[in-house]
């Protein structure tokens, strides 16, 4: 590609001029080295953790520290006695003025600017709730963005997989798909992300998921989880999920810096997620199935010596289209021929039709400023190519800030835009994936005839169906950070987020099913979707600090939000486009209900306005109390329950300060506790539908007798109550040396008049509604960890390592014992039980005599599978959701080169194995699980099978796929590796001798999910279903600042 050329060159060029050149310079440098200065130190944090990024000026003359908080800075010549003076800049500290003297080193410790308003680095707060009296009491956990950068992936929600504790991120398998993220579990039986998923805020300003999904990592200064209810509490009901609040990076003081991030390289199949049969396997599955669809048994001497020359000719002809008039003999030796040369294939799927494909990322920003204004502007251009021929995704992002410094405060305008496409060849009932299950091994690209679909040949099966979505946002924020007077700050943040979606399916006139099933003027179908997101939300906040005495650190903070959100779908389906594979093409002659032209659409709105106040009290920096009362009115509710609050208490101790032998140590160097209690109202699972009377149009519908034109959307509930969910958390860090951390949370979350959608009886007109029907328990233990074992002028090493515990527990269903739906003999939710729990057969094997799958009910009797399932019959088997996740990882550092890895890990969880692909006689003719055929029983004697008699009957392979069952169950554990980054520095000498064009600048080899390990055999560890799961990605990065 254009793109991978260019980065090539430009290495190689790099790497040319510093070999070529280095005789010319070792003469240079012998001439020059009476002049020539070279300045070198350490700048790091009050606690000795170094600081990555920081602005080192000398003069005109600048550079960058490292990620070990190391900078070299090469002047032209010798300043006079080896004196030089230095500045010292980074976001959100203090700038230090230094000077470097010759043989000594310099060692620099930046300090955070907070409180300092003529700070010469601009402190715009775009997001007023994120105050420091709410951190010191409430679980905020920050995610380490030098690592979330170092992660090839175009997806900024599945980089987040694995970067803090209790934040779970799971892939719902194709490119492009959103995944499932969720803070501390679901909070509520209603399941799906309305219910449970977290609120993202983005500069003050409330985003939806799928704007959150395209930002771009390289402009996000920080990402902070917000986890308890004092961490949420200035949010109000709004964040009863927890919150993901991200801060966009702003511009500093000081000439414009320009930096260019290009990177390169390859997206890799991935781990194959089951292993299929070869030839020899499946035509001896085929032989012993005895289908004559099946070339295994149709072409074998079995059928050919025992069927009837009548039966031959005419399963001959029904399979394969011909009717030999052959003798037995002649029968037997095309049937060997075929044999012979249909074990000569040997075609892995897998590989045919899942393929490596290309990754690219661009991203160009620059930022400076003077004192009183700085900016920021950023352009990106990804692009990731998927698994699947037809598949991949392609953004542009583009941010731009500007902040404003006035005697008062400050002012900022924030724009962030971006465009997504994602092309996709899967349809709602068929994926191209399903090729790589179902195609026989002894079948090819170039097969005439396909056992596996009979009547078609491979190109029926390709290019059947193309979908592409397309995604423009727009966004923009206007907030003022003042201070009118000494310890009054006046916060206001004004935000829109406008999010188009367009889509359009095509099945071509030209595709199998339409020419098969359809009259030429009906082929061809296409869908064509728009859904406009739009959110509207200001919060105006005040908040005065007084420090009495020098000890007691004291705040108030009052505040009124408002959030406006609009949703608008549309859609229209119509069929007989031919040729023309556009709207206007759709021939409207067609009237019959399944081909008409079809059009739905829908307009949901909402508003919540809310008041809240919330108070700190700090003493001597040993003691932090907070409190704070949220109330908000939501229109999705009736008038008498608008009204819904959230309300925390927290406080904190910094014992190494309280504990007169701790103070001022050098080994426990920090020793707090945190305690929190709330509670906050959740609308998570509440539509504008659930609880007041909402009217639809449509086109046609049969109620009573009688066709309306409008009907109630859904059946509402005027009892209808908000989810409360009361939250304790307990935690404890611990310092030793300023180098090694220890961080425990312990938590317990419970959601009392939980919601769900119950089963109500169809003579309503509905067959559901939304009800309160019991209480959930969320609790569980986070663990976290870091040691800077090495920090040495050229070693340097640091381990990390998280595990996160989460279970639940459905206390109460408001007088039942358990909750069904439909005609489910297990239960959704039982109490006492997890929320997830896995219910199924105590399995005990094949009985080697009749073939027979048997199973143990509760009370002890073996029964068969091929019986009606009753309640009784099934026993708990485990949580589908592991409840344990988790990372380590390790920074390792030689002088200028780095290599940093993350792993993350599963464990705990339970999922069945799909049946999907294990093959019976209805479907033998399609590919089947390898190892299917010696562990099927077939005969009188086969012992220790999984599987049962093939024609046991439907019934007991029903109860096989709908149930699952102890002996077809596994653990769904898996160890990734996350992320791979080994990072080198072009030292600023090398770039002098380049002409000083070039500041600072780094090579790296980065990877991302590049291997996954489990015992799961049923599919991906993480669906429990045969989807491909994540890309690995391998780039080449080159990072450039000038």
């Amino acid at each position: 590609m254009p793109q991978t050329k260019l980065l090539l060159t430009l290495l190689t060029s790099l790497t040319l001029s510093a070999e070529l050149a280095l005789p010319p310079l070792a003469a240079a440098q012998t001439t020059q080295q009476t002049t020539a200065f070279t300045i070198t130190g350490l700048v790091v944090e009050r606690d000795g953790s170094p600081l990555y990024g920081v602005i080192v000026r000398a003069g005109n003359a600048k550079t960058m520290t490292n990620s070990g908080g190391r900078f070299t800075l090469t002047l032209a010549s010798r300043p006079e006695g080896g004196r030089q003076a230095l500045t010292l800049s980074a976001v959100g500290k203090k700038t230090q003025q230094v000077t470097f003297v010759e043989g000594h080193p310099l060692r620099v410790v930046l300090e955070d600017a907070v409180g300092e308003i003529k700070e010469v680095v601009v402190r715009a707060r775009p997001n007023i709730n994120a105050l420091d009296l709410r951190a010191r009491s409430g679980v905020v956990a920050q995610v380490d963005m030098k690592l979330l950068a170092q992660k090839p992936m175009i997806d900024l929600s599945l980089a987040l997989q694995g970067a803090v504790p209790g934040l779970t991120v799971v892939n719902r398998g194709e490119l492009g798909m959103k995944p499932e993220i969720r803070i501390r579990g679901n909070n509520s039986f209603t399941k799906g992300d309305a219910a449970n998923e977290p609120l993202y805020v983005l500069d003050g300003k409330i985003i939806s998921p799928q704007a959150f999904m395209t930002l771009n990592p390289l402009d996000i200064r920080e990402i902070k989880v917000l986890k308890d209810a004092v961490a949420t509490a200035l949010y109000g009901v709004k964040a009863a999920n927890g919150v993901l609040e991200i801060s966009s990076r702003r511009g500093v003081s000081g000439p414009m810096s320009i930096s260019l991030s290009t990177q390169a390289g390859v997206t890799l199949r991935g781990r194959q997620t089951t292993t299929m049969m070869d030839t020899d396997e499946k035509l001896e599955l085929e032989r012993r199935m005895q289908v004559t669809t099946a070339p295994g048994y149709l072409f074998s001497p079995d059928f050919i010596s025992s069927a009837t020359l009548s039966d031959l000719r005419q399963s001959y002809q029904s399979t394969l289209g011909i009717a030999p008039t052959w003798t037995r003999e002649e029968y037997l030796a095309y049937g060997s021929r075929q044999l012979d040369s249909l074990r000569q294939i040997h075609t892995n799927w897998w590989h045919d039709l899942i393929r490596p494909n290309s990754y690219q990322s661009h991203n160009l920003s620059l930022r400076g400023g003077s004192q009183d204004v700085t900016y920021y502007v950023s352009g990106n251009f990804s692009r990731q190519g998927g698994q699947l021929e037809g598949n991949d995704t392609k953004r542009f992002t583009l941010t731009n800030s500007l902040d404003w410094q006035s005697r008062l405060g400050f002012v900022s305008l924030g724009l962030t835009g971006g465009y997504a496409k994602t092309n996709s060849p899967n349809s709602s009932d068929f994926s191209p994936e399903q090729l790589v299950y179902e195609l026989n091994p002894y079948e090819t690209k170039s097969s005439q005839q396909l056992f596996s679909y009979p009547g078609r040949k491979y190109s029926d099966l390709t290019g059947q169906f193309r979908r592409w979505t397309k995604e423009i946002r727009f966004g923009t924020s206007l907030s003022a950070n003042l201070r009118p007077f000494e310890g009054m700050q006046l916060d206001a943040v004004l935000g829109l987020d406008y999010v188009l979606n367009e889509s359009e399916q095509v099945t071509p006139a030209t595709a199998y099913s339409e020419v098969t099933r359809r009259r030429p003027i009906e082929r061809g179908m296409i869908s064509v979707g728009k859904n406009t997101d739009f959110n509207y939300s200001a919060n105006l906040r005040a908040t005065y600090q007084r420090l009495f005495a020098e000890k007691h650190d004291f705040s108030i903070s009052a505040n009124t939000d408002y959030y406006y959100s609009e949703g608008r779908l549309l859609s229209v389906t119509g069929h007989g486009i031919g040729l023309q594979e556009y709207l206007a093409g759709v021939n409207k002659g067609l009237t019959s209900a399944d081909l008409r032209p079809d059009f739905s659409g829908s307009n949901a709105t909402s508003a919540q306005l809310g008041f809240g106040l919330a108070t700190g009290y700090t003493y001597d920096k040993k003691l932090d109390l907070f409190a704070a009362y949220k109330a908000d009115a939501s229109s999705l509710l009736p008038r008498d329950k608008r009204w819904n609050t959230a309300w925390a208490l927290g406080g904190g101790l910094h014992l190494e300060e309280l504990i007169p032998f701790l103070r001022g140590g050098s080994l426990l160097t920090g020793l707090g506790l945190k305690a929190s209690w709330g509670l906050t109202a959740s609308l998570g699972g509440i539509t504008s539908a659930s609880a007041v009377p909402i009217f639809s149009y449509q086109q046609s519908s049969f109620y009573a007798d009688q066709y309306r034109l409008i009907r109630l959307s859904t059946l509402y509930n005027d009892r209808l109550k908000p989810e409360q969910l009361k939250s304790v958390d307990l935690g404890l860090s611990v310092q030793l040396a300023h180098a090694h951390t220890l961080d425990v949370n312990l938590y317990r979350r419970d959601t009392e008049d939980a919601l769900i959608m119950t089963d109500i009886p169809a003579s309503n007109g509905f067959l559901s509604m939304l009800d309160n029907v019991g209480s959930l328990r969320n609790e569980g233990v986070e663990l976290s960890a870091s040691s800077r074992l090495l920090s040495g002028e050229d070693w340097r090493l640091s381990l990390r390592a998280a595990l996160a515990y989460n279970r639940s527990k459905v206390l109460d269903l408001y007088g039942k014992t358990a909750i069904y739906s439909g005609d489910n003999v297990y239960p959704d939710y039982e109490v006492g039980r997890s929320y997830d729990y896995v219910y199924g057969l105590d399995a005990l094997g094949v009985n080697p005599l009749s073939g027979e799958l048997m199973f143990r009910d509760r009370q002890g009797a073996e029964q068969s599978f091929g019986k009606t399932i009753v309640r009784d019959d099934l026993v708990g088997i485990g949580y589908r959701t592991p409840p344990y996740t988790g990372t380590f990882g390790l920074t390792f550092g030689y002088k200028a080169l780095e290599l940093d890895a993350q792993f993350y890990y599963v464990f705990g969880g339970f999922k069945a194995y799909s049946m999907t692909y294990v093959r019976g006689v209805s479907d033998v003719n399609k590919n089947a699980i390898a190892g299917q055929v010696s562990r099927t029983w077939f005969a009188l004697g086969d012992e220790d099978r999984l599987y049962p008699n093939p024609r046991a009957g439907t019934q007991t392979f029903n109860n096989l796929s709908h149930y699952p069952n102890t002996r077809m169950i596994s653990r769904s554990d898996y160890l990734r590796l996350s992320m791979l980054s080994l990072r080198y520095r072009l030292s600023s000498s090398l770039l002098h001798h380049l002409g000083d064009v070039v500041k600072y600048a780094t090579i790296a080899l980065q990877g991302s999910n590049l291997f996954t390990l489990t015992p799961y055999k049923g599919g991906s560890p993480e669906s429990g279903t045969y989807d491909l799961g994540v890309q690995p990605v391998l780039t080449l990065h080159l990072n450039l600042n000038f």
